[in-house]
């Protein structure tokens, strides 16, 4: 895009797409609203002035604010709420305008971003689920490996088979011994999930305080119990893998998880005591 190339998105292109996916339109309709707040708030601050004064202590005529410094203290805050400068130029890196906002910022909160998290305005939340991280932590205990592995004694148990005949009274002891050898290792794996979701939220914090002039609170969102209803687990994530493509919106709190990652052991497996078999799966056990 060269200087003379507009950087509005045209009204006009929106209503010209009217078979366009539902996302699609409605980022564009965010787009226009946050550029024109945007320049909405830029436009007051440009008019703004300070009051001055003679030496005498009489009233002097108001001058205008200092935009460029305020430009340059909105842009480091941004920066800091998002966790660096690359998180500005992301969306096109090496671009001449990418590198100018690189250059402002970079000037304002130091080359090695030093003092950059003196401006962030907006607290840390890192998220934490123990539930997924059998997928992202290599070793990590696995609760539906174990509860697989636990069970396959009852799926033997009830296979169809000609020789015999399970009656109503074996039915009900066999759900009765697979519901307490189920519950048996989710309570195991529930203390082990709890105990690694204590010890990742304080290695959090204790990176946090490591972290130079950060002032806003770091809070650990967690969800670690196995019974929770896939739904609500689901709204807690860990960050993306960066090998997917995706950007995390706030590199501080990648940073921080990645730490606190590298920080806790990975915990070993529970040894668990499970109920005692009815005799329909005692006689199917190898």
């Amino acid at each position: 895009m060269t200087a003379n190339e507009s950087h509005a998105l045209p009204t006009a292109e929106v209503a010209d797409l009217p078979r366009a996916p539902e996302e699609v339109l409605a980022f564009q309709q965010a787009w226009l609203d946050l550029h024109a707040q945007a320049v909405q708030t830029l436009t007051l601050a440009c008019r703004l002035r300070f009051p001055q004064v003679h030496s005498d202590g009489t009233a002097a005529a108001t001058a205008p604010i200092d935009l460029a410094d305020f430009l340059a203290s909105v842009l480091a805050a941004v920066a800091a709420n998002v966790g660096s400068i690359d998180r500005l130029t992301a969306g096109r890196p090496g671009s001449w305008e990418s590198d100018l906002v690189a250059q402002l910022v970079t000037r304002t909160v130091g080359r090695d971003e030093t003092w950059l998290y003196e401006h962030r305005t907006e607290p840390v939340t890192v998220q934490l689920n123990v539930l997924d991280l059998a997928w992202d932590l290599p070793g990590f205990p696995d609760i539906e490996a174990a509860t697989e592995h636990a069970l396959e004694p009852f799926y033997a148990a009830t296979e169809p088979d000609p020789a015999r005949t399970l009656t109503d009274d074996e039915w009900d002891a066999l759900e009765v011994a697979r519901a307490a050898t189920e519950d048996a290792v989710t309570d195991a794996y529930a203390r082990v999930y709890a105990d690694y979701a204590a010890a990742f939220t304080a290695a959090v914090h204790r990176a946090a305080d490591q972290v130079l002039a950060l002032s806003v609170p770091v809070t650990v969102t967690v969800v670690h119990d196995p019974r929770t209803p896939h739904v609500d687990a689901v709204r807690i994530s860990n960050p993306p893998d960066t090998l997917d493509g995706q950007t995390s919106d706030d590199h501080l709190a990648t940073r921080l998880w990645n730490t606190a990652a590298a920080t806790v052991p990975i915990p070993t497996a529970p040894t668990i005591t499970l109920p005692k078999p009815p005799p329909a799966v005692a006689e199917d056990e190898p």
